[in-house]
């Protein structure tokens, strides 16, 4: 299936779209942020769109995000957001 990935690079807040055929949502979120790497660019995925423009809701849990850059460039760990520190800790 073709899918309309459309987001922002996190550095300069460029604009940034791409079709990509893969065969779901999420293999088609890394597709589309493996190309935009080759690119230069570090692609925060604004929407997925699908078959007569839907849409589609991300795949990855909200709960993870990705971690600040180092000054090496490199990421830290993924960590939980605060809202999913604050609902674990009432569990």
């Amino acid at each position: 299936m073709t899918y309309l990935i459309v987001g922002l690079d996190r550095h300069t807040l460029a604009r940034w779209h791409q079709n990509v055929l893969a065969r779901d949502t999420g293999t088609a979120t890394r597709i589309a942020r493996a190309r935009a790497a080759v690119q230069g660019i570090d692609l925060l995925v604004a929407a997925v769109i699908g078959p007569n423009s839907v849409v589609l809701p991300d795949p990855l849990p909200a709960v993870l995000t990705r971690g600040p850059l180092k000054s090496d460039g490199d990421r830290e760990a993924p960590r939980m957001s605060a809202t999913a520190r604050t609902v674990g800790a009432r569990a």
